[in-house]
């Protein structure tokens, strides 16, 4: 049996191929004293509510092994519910990873795996299976280009007859503002919130366009010690998300610099397609559009671009393999 599974920072997904849907669920383990976890969103309710005897992790940061027995559980949970057999039936694995991950790090998620059940692992550049998802012709002598805007890193590739001809990538991404607002109420307002309400302050102003405008947030105000609400200008978020955007232009740039002419060529006709969590971001996009003179287009459903392109992957036969496929003993 074959299980692809799509590990981001933020949201994990997972799914059999050719079977058309997925598992998508947060990326998010949680372990108590006595040794019991909890995976995706059951886990995901206790962030910022847990007790000192329970551990909430985030086990992938960034495409790398933050927790091995974080991502060994969250395997093996996906593992379980999405074989016929159970997960005691050992299966063949395809992991989609930023493509500048290191050999360590990959041997990190390959034994994660394989202690959650898989006989055979394999790995696919999340960027590719982006572009395949979003039906990009990128076996073909022509140029793509695909931005991934993901929680925990930001990949920008130019693509062609079925590899990486550019690459670069910055470890910040949604996951990082959030951290960023989280920060400067603190600092400029004397007022604490936690991960989710950044995360939700981010959502409900990127949406606005009225910078005078302020919502409120709920948490603790550090001078009285107490729980408060406050007026948060819209400026401010849309200060975090411009920084962003600038960030993820100078990728661009540098992704292009040592670009071939002939491929940007085919950029200027086909576009900058955005992929990820940060696509659907009306703000964010507006000011990447803003800034570029190149076109640009949201792929749809731009979540899921990930687990669709590796849906299409076929994992390679080993010597085993081949042998059953053929007949031989």
């Amino acid at each position: 049996m074959h299980i692809v599974f799509d590990l981001g920072t933020s949201t994990f997904r997972a799914a059999v191929p050719g079977q058309g849907e997925w598992i998508s669920e947060p990326s998010v383990v949680a372990f108590d004293e006595a040794g019991r976890c909890m995976v995706g969103a059951e886990a995901a309710e206790m962030i910022g509510r847990n007790p000192q005897v329970v551990r909430v992790v985030r086990p992938i940061q960034a495409g790398a092994v933050a927790d091995f027995d974080a991502v060994v559980q969250l395997m093996q949970r996906q593992m379980a519910r999405l074989s016929s057999a159970g997960w005691r039936r050992r299966c063949t694995v395809t992991l989609s990873i930023p493509a500048e991950l290191t050999q360590v790090e990959r041997k990190a998620l390959a034994e994660a795996a394989t202690a959650a059940g898989a006989k055979q692992v394999e790995f696919m550049e999340a960027c590719v299976a982006a572009a395949i998802g979003t039906e990009l012709p990128i076996g073909e002598p022509t140029g793509c280009f695909v931005v991934n805007l993901g929680a925990g890193i930001t990949e920008a590739a130019i693509l062609s007859m079925g590899g990486i001809v550019n690459y670069q990538f910055m470890q910040f991404g949604g996951a990082a503002i959030d951290a960023a607002l989280m920060e400067r109420l603190k600092k400029e307002y004397g007022f604490l919130i936690g991960q989710l309400s950044a995360e939700r302050l981010k959502r409900a102003c990127s949406t606005r366009d009225d910078g005078m405008a302020e919502l409120v947030v709920k948490g603790r105000n550090l001078s009285t010690g107490l729980p408060d609400q406050r007026q948060v200008p819209v400026s401010l978020v849309h200060e975090q998300l411009d920084a962003y955007a600038d960030m993820v232009v100078d990728l661009m740039v540098q992704t292009l610099t040592s670009c071939l002419p002939e491929l940007v060529g085919d950029i200027m006709d086909r576009g900058i397609v955005l992929v990820g969590g940060g696509a659907e971001c009306p703000r964010l996009v507006e000011r990447l559009k803003h800034r570029t003179e190149v076109p640009m287009v949201v792929a749809d459903n731009p979540l899921d671009c990930v687990i669709r392109g590796l849906q299409q992957h076929r994992p390679r036969r080993s010597i085993a393999g081949w042998k059953r496929a053929l007949g031989w003993k």
